[in-house]
């Protein structure tokens, strides 16, 4: 590697001597294997997330599936505002990476179960006709 001044480094992409690749060269391919791995697994994470959306407002009760969506956005806003720098400078952006989709695919099995747990079903509309306290509980409680 190249020095400019003290401290600063700028990575060679030559080959060695030898003809092998450089640190730089492996170091850099690492870095983008590991970027795809973690914009392949965050968009499956994020598509999965995005789809409870589409049940609140086709399958849920409606009221169920507005208070549910009002709760996770409005808890969002407040979680990045307050919790999430404390979380990151605690376990680091690796960490907090991993626990909110931890905690996103939490909030996928509530709403998978809440969906389930219709009162009654209108097959004609394809939709929830009664909610049951099991929807409240693990949609909007899941939401949180």
């Amino acid at each position: 590697m190249a020095q400019t001044e003290p401290g600063v480094q700028l990575l060679n992409t030559d080959l060695g001597e030898d003809g092998a690749p450089t640190n730089a060269e492996v170091r850099s391919k690492q870095l983008r294997n590991n970027f795809w791995l973690m914009a392949f697994t965050f968009s499956i994470n994020h598509a999965t997330v995005t789809t409870p959306f589409v049940f609140a407002s086709s399958v849920l009760l409606e009221e169920v599936g507005f208070v549910g969506n009002a709760i996770l956005n409005f808890g969002t806003m407040l979680c990045s505002l307050f919790v999430a720098p404390f979380v990151n400078s605690t376990i680091g952006s690796k960490g907090s990476m991993l626990v909110g989709m931890v905690l996103y695919a939490v909030y996928v099995i509530c709403a998978a179960i809440a969906a389930a747990t219709c009162g009654d079903y209108d097959s004609g509309k394809g939709k929830c006709e009664a909610a049951t306290a099991a929807q409240w509980i693990f949609f909007a409680g899941g939401s949180v």
